[in-house]
């Protein structure tokens, strides 16, 4: 008899901790880096707006639509912090991710991260010292607008509109300089052209999309999505020069 308790309460714990590394709000999640195509594309998927919108509605108005990927859930995490917390990872995994991987083919030349944000409430902190995890916060000042934009554009060339939002503070003649650069730079070069000029222009695209280049200089715990760009080394430079090719030329062509 005392044996099979102990089993009994093994087998609690082990569900107990799967359940809480889970939903567990200060790991990362972890993009896909896997592209649609082999050519790249600014296209975004118009269904998977469509799911996210209907989620985010659900979570919102409490409709009595219920989506199929909330009803499908057990009993027990029928809540409104587990649903944000899959919109959340749909909108980080299935669109944003997506996005920059089918653009730029991203993650050859550049490491990002994801995770969640956490809020810092001061009632919260002391005197445990702990920190808010705010998911109606999360949805609010993130989800919700944001796909509540890409809804309302779904049907007006969205895939052209929002390349131009990404890109409203850079203008053709900037990139054909870039492409200019590119052209005139030999590979011993290539670091130098980089770093100085098309890096720039990444780093411009990606503070739209709220992903946050991280430097020595402005490293901060409170940026949900950042990334740096990879090393060059002698394994990686020939495919990056000719991903780099790629990208000017179909960003002029997308302009």
């Amino acid at each position: 008899m005392r044996i099979i308790i102990i089993i009994i309460l093994v087998i609690l714990a082990l569900l107990i901790n799967y359940k809480k590394e889970y939903f567990d709000l200060d790991r990362t999640i972890e993009p896909s880096n896997f592209i649609d195509d082999e050519d790249l594309s600014i296209k975004i998927d118009k269904k998977l707006i469509k799911k996210m919108y209907d989620m985010a509605t659900f979570i919102k108005d409490n409709s009595e639509y219920e989506p199929s990927i909330y009803s499908n859930l057990p009993i027990n995490y029928k809540n409104r912090n587990t649903y944000i917390q899959i919109l959340y990872e749909m909108y980080v995994i299935d669109l944003l991710d997506k996005y920059i991987v089918n653009r730029f083919d991203s993650h050859k030349f550049i490491d990002v991260i994801y995770k969640y944000p956490s809020y810092d409430d001061i009632n919260d902190k002391y005197p445990n010292d702990n920190i808010k995890k705010n998911y109606d916060k999360i949805f609010n000042d993130l989800l919700y607008p944001s796909i509540n934009y890409f809804y309302k554009n779904v049907n007006l060339n969205l895939d052209e509109e929002f390349f131009k939002f990404t890109t409203n503070n850079i203008n053709k003649k900037d990139l054909n300089e870039i492409k200019n650069l590119y052209e005139k730079t030999d590979s011993n070069n290539f670091h130098v052209f980089m770093k100085n000029t098309f890096n720039r222009y990444i780093i411009a695209v990606f503070k739209k999309l709220n992903i946050i280049h991280q430097n020595n200089c402005n490293i901060t715990e409170m940026e949900p999505f950042t990334f740096t760009f990879k090393e060059l080394t002698d394994e990686n430079t020939n495919e990056i020069i000719e991903l780099v090719d790629d990208i000017i030329n179909n960003e002029s062509n997308f302009f």
